[in-house]
This record gives C-alpha cells, structure tokens and sequence, in this order.
C-alpha cells in the first residue's frame, strides 16, 4: 500500500501544474514540505472506501471507519498536529452532539443504532481529517487518491460486466463475485471522471500521459452508464458543463480561436460516437431529459414529511421511518431523512454544513464540479455513503487549507 501511495503522490511532475493552477500563484513556504503520515493515512482511506470495500466481509467493513477515526485520533496526538477550526467543524460538532442526544433519547437499540452510526462517524471523520494543515504535495496525493481509486472501482466493474446491452439489470452489478446494489454506485465515480478531465484539459499533459487519462475516463463513464442512474448521469452533464466551459474561455481568452473550435467539434463528436455506441433503451434513458423525474420518490418525501409532524422540532428517532413503513432505505433525501428522525434542527444543521462548503467553493469551477455529485445525492439518495463524504472532505481540505479561493480556476 505504501508503494502505491509513493506512485500517486510522485504521478506525472503535470499533476502539480494542475494543482497549481487550483492554488493561487503565491504558494506559501509551508506547503513545500515532504508527504506527512497523517496525509498518508487520509489517502488510504480516500482509495480503501473507493474500491477495496466491496470485496471485504461486511464484519470487517463495519470497522473501517471506526479504526481509521482512531488513527487520525493517534497521529494528531503524537505528532502534535495544529488546528485549523472553522465554522464547519463548529457545525459538525454540534451536528453530533445533537444526533448522539436524539439517538440516547429515542432508545439505544440496533435500529436506532443503524442509522445514527453512519451520520456519527462520517461526521467525525470529517472532522479530524479536515482540521489539520495540509501542504501542496499533500494535496496532490490526496486528489490521485480519489481519482485512481475510482478509476480501479470502475476498471473492475468493467471486466466483471464486460458486455453493456438492453438486456442488463440496472439494480445489480457484478464486482468480481459479488453482487452490488448500483443504485448509488455512479455518484461515486463522478468527482473521479471530474478530476480525470481536469487532468486531461491541462497543457501539460502530453502524449501518452493524456492516452493514459483519457483511457481511465472511458472506463468510469462505462460504469456510470452500465448503472444508468440518471441521478448521477444529471450530476456528470452538470459537472462537464462547468469543466468544459471553462476550458473554451481560458482558451478564447488565450486568442486559440481555431483549436478551440477544433475542441468543440471533438466534444460533439464524442457524444454522437457514445450515443452510436450504447444501446437504445440506456441512450434514451440517459440522454433524454424529458423523461427525468423523480421516479415516485415524491410518495416517499410526502410520506416522510407526513410523519415528521410527530415530532417537528426534534425528530421520531432514527429508527422510526424502517419501524413505521417496514422500508429500510429512507426517504431518497437526506434532508427530509434527518427531518423525520432528528427533527428540523437536524435537518437544517445538515443542509446548513454542504451550504457552506458550496459557498466556499463558489468561486472555483474545479471544486464546485466535484461537488455535483455528493449534492445531488443528498437530494436523491440518502447521503450516508462514503460517495457524499469523500469529495466533501477533499473540497473541505482544498479550500481551507491550500487558500483555494481563486477566482481563475
């Protein structure tokens, strides 16, 4: 595992310009120093939760937060690590103290426990990973992370699901031997293809460094239309959008009239080539964006709000959806999860915590198309999954700790 760490933090001298163009031009003294432990660890979770999880029993699964929290607990005290406490982390704070009296409140059994253990350790998590500094290099290896832990996630879904036709089933996919549920397998991949782009559009990469990019993205973008989860399909237009129209502006900008055109013959030219390629019923279900609803989730966010009148204020416990309705899932929407079990404070503190972080981000196109993804599924799936957290938290450590806020990017 070190080995791999040591490949992806030394990956291509060009990752560096990239990040240099997400920093601003003055990079401070401090973000020259070597790749720390605590960096390190941080990684390996980012390429764990991406494409190791799903091959481990569920036994072990179930500790990986765990231990990874007691981890970055240990370096910081060993190593004496200096705090950077924002207002995030004030939230998130309150957000767990508030969910652990909703939880103690509500009743400690293995229900409850379920759901509120999710909220609980991502929440920590977040924390202690996002309040320490950060250095250039740093945050290089970090983004590789994330990027080639997606892109192996997606290279192994697609030579365990070699063959895309109509005959698919949306629900399951293959992963080695095991059968995953899909449903929120693409919002995973989505910051990854974002990152790839990023990669692709820079002016140094060349040669085979762009084949190589460019191959990865292929095979991401496989596994988010083998899924056909329209969702995460929404999230990658949205996100692309932002990604290209920027690159056509630095380029007009830059007087490149000709090869700009050339770019956009080649952008529509992809599109058409994919749209030949897939097969008709995923073509149309991806592409045709007249056909997007929100495939009877409504029934369940009025149901959810119907019940959350139980207890507005300060919610049913966390249990109580699966205990009145029988389905374990939730409502599709995290908000609304959080209003039935912990009540409108809950619910707001939550939206209130990826508001800031948005707002923060606002000024940068990279960060913001990273966080098109884990922002549509709060709103479409349940938020509890490491497909939410982890571009949070790579957004979260760029933009408070490198001095982000470049209005160029």
């Amino acid at each position: 595992m070190l080995v791999i760490l040591n490949l992806l933090a030394k990956e291509d001298k060009e990752m560096e310009n990239i990040s240099y163009k997400i920093l601003k031009p003055q990079i401070k003294e401090k973000n020259k120093k070597d790749i720390g432990i605590f960096a390190r660890t941080v990684s390996i979770y980012f390429i764990l939760t991406m494409c190791g999880l799903y091959v481990i029993p569920s036994s072990i699964t179930n500790l990986i937060k765990p231990l990874f929290i007691y981890l970055l607990m240990l370096e910081i005290l060993i190593l004496n690590k200096s705090f950077n406490i924002n207002c995030e982390h004030w939230i998130s704070l309150l957000l767990i103290l508030y969910f652990s009296l909703i939880f103690l409140r509500t009743g400690v059994n293995s229900f409850n426990f379920k759901r509120f253990a999710p909220l609980f350790l991502n929440l920590t998590f977040f924390i202690l990973a996002t309040i320490v500094e950060y250095n250039q290099k740093e945050i290089i290896l970090l983004v590789n992370s994330l990027y080639w832990g997606g892109a192996i996630f997606s290279f192994i879904v697609a030579i365990s699901n070699p063959i895309i036709s109509n005959n698919i089933s949306r629900i399951n996919i293959n992963y080695f031997k095991n059968s995953l549920n899909a449903n929120g397998i693409p919002y995973l991949i989505v910051p990854c293809v974002v990152i790839g782009f990023k990669k692709l559009f820079s002016s140094k990469y060349r040669g085979i460094n762009k084949l190589i990019t460019l191959f990865m993205i292929l095979i991401m973008l496989y596994t988010i239309f083998y899924t056909s989860t329209r969702g995460a399909f929404l999230a990658l237009f949205i996100s692309l959008i932002m990604i290209v129209s920027k690159h056509i502006l630095d380029n007009l900008n830059k007087g490149k009239i000709v090869s700009t055109l050339l770019f956009i013959i080649f952008v529509f030219s992809s599109i058409l080539i994919i749209l030949y390629l897939l097969p008709e019923n995923i073509a149309s279900r991806m592409f045709d964006f007249t056909s997007y609803d929100v495939n009877r989730r409504d029934i369940l966010w009025d149901l959810a709000i119907y019940l959350s009148k139980d207890n507005f204020y300060f919610g049913n416990g966390f249990d109580y959806w699966t205990r009145v309705t029988g389905y374990l899932y939730g409502a599709h929407n995290l908000y609304i999860d959080l209003l039935v079990s912990s009540g409108i404070f809950g619910s707001i503190l939550m939206f209130l915590l990826v508001g800031i972080i948005l707002f923060k981000s606002r000024r940068n196109v990279f960060l913001l198309a990273l966080l098109s993804a884990p922002i549509m599924n709060s709103f479409f799936e349940s938020g509890l999954t490491y497909d939410f957290w982890n571009p949070l938290i790579l957004c979260a450590i760029i933009y408070s700790y490198t001095i982000v806020r470049d209005s160029r990017v």
